[in-house]
């Protein structure tokens, strides 16, 4: 890891900021609130194409059993690196994450959506507990997994945990907003106990480590993997190229959620890798 807390730190902050000028833009900025309803409205115009199977499924990755018995793989995988400190972070991490997005839930809780079109979005919606959870694991995933194996581990992460971002978009569970919160909230608490951890572990390299190169090139595979999924489906649902015409703010807000969703894997595994 690396061996001062600043820059987990300091990117946590950022992340906390980030989440509170997401959530203050979604509850009290007129043009925010509006953007939000468009682009939810794009998303929502994918239901009842090919696009709703795969996001039913998807959404339930991050349901409670799943997250619990990912959560309890990732533990036993920090014990079986002799990682107990690690240990103990990621069953912190875990429950911080989730209860902090409940807390907010119920803090913030107001009505968003305009009954009249149908959409089913909660008014305890905001951050989404869905985006948290699979970011979250997306996130312990690569802190516990052996350097050799954080580049996999993070194309993979990522591309679940956007998945799941997108199916609660066109499910009308969430609106973009409380995706990208919830991605937040779980960044700044991985960050913030990563700047405990390298206060209080020092440990010795164990294999060789990824270059950040190595990183940036799977996380841009990630990406390619994840437009390449996204593209393939809105073909079979609609023309890629009129769904974004049509739904300018859908496709704005899909390109955020997809660039905040690398980003934050990219940054915890570039910063891991640096560390070795």
């Amino acid at each position: 890891m690396l061996t001062r807390p600043g820059p987990p730190l300091a990117l946590a902050t950022i992340g906390a900021l980030a989440a509170a000028v997401v959530g203050m833009l979604a509850y009290m900025a007129p043009a925010g609130r509006t953007a939000d309803h468009r682009a939810l409205e794009g998303f929502v115009s994918l239901r009842h194409t090919a696009l709703e199977p795969w996001a039913e499924g998807a959404v339930h990755m991050a349901d409670p059993l799943p997250y619990a018995l990912v959560g309890l793989v990732l533990i036993g995988v920090a014990v079986a690196r002799r990682r107990l400190l690690l240990a103990g972070a990621v069953v912190f991490l875990l429950f911080a994450t989730g209860a902090t997005t409940q807390v907010l839930k119920r803090l913030l809780a107001s009505e968003r959506a305009e009954a009249a079109l149908g959409w089913s979005v909660s008014d305890e919606a905001w951050p989404s507990g869905h985006a948290t959870a699979a970011m979250t694991l997306a996130l312990l995933a690569i802190l516990v997994s052996p350097a050799r194996l954080r580049p996999l581990v993070a194309v993979i992460g990522t591309t679940l945990a956007l998945a799941v971002s997108y199916a609660i978009l066109i499910l009308s569970w969430h609106f973009p907003s409380d995706a990208l919160g919830g991605q937040l909230v779980a960044g700044s608490w991985v960050m913030l106990v990563l700047a405990v951890l390298n206060v209080v572990e020092r440990r010795r390299a164990e294999d060789p480590a990824p270059t950040a190169a190595d990183i940036g090139l799977a996380l841009a595979a990630a990406t390619v993997v994840v437009i390449g999924v996204a593209a393939a489906f809105l073909a079979r649902s609609g023309d890629v190229i009129d769904f974004a015409r049509d739904h300018t703010s859908a496709a704005a807000a899909t390109v955020v959620i997809a660039a905040l969703g690398i980003a934050l894997p990219a940054t915890l595994a570039a910063g891991l890798a640096r560390s070795r």
